[in-house]
């Protein structure tokens, strides 16, 4: 199961916040979702607070959408140390 709630940031930007499993086609869902929300609005953080789950495939989407400039916050240490070894290994991720 997943939830994506898109709730109001600084200045007017939209965060997405992520609730549940972000593993296989769920993964897929958060970019096009994210994609979706851009064309009208600017989506400037990902909230991953609430992910119970995650697999490569979330963390490639998750190495996509911090390479086009959003930022993820509220992940566990599990997930951002997956994002250091397998997307940015020379950087903290999650704020």
């Amino acid at each position: 199961m997943l939830r994506l709630t898109p709730q109001a940031g600084r200045e007017g930007e939209i965060v997405l916040v992520i609730d549940g499993w972000m593993t296989g086609a769920n993964a897929d869902l958060v970019e096009r979702e994210v994609l979706r929300l851009s064309q009208s609005q600017t989506v400037s953080e990902v909230d991953l607070q609430g992910v119970r789950s995650i697999d490569r495939r979330g963390i490639a989407v998750l190495g996509r959408l911090i390479s086009n400039g959003l930022e993820i916050r509220g992940g566990s240490s599990y997930v951002d140390l997956l994002l250091r070894q397998v997307v940015f290994p020379w950087q903290h991720i999650c704020g």
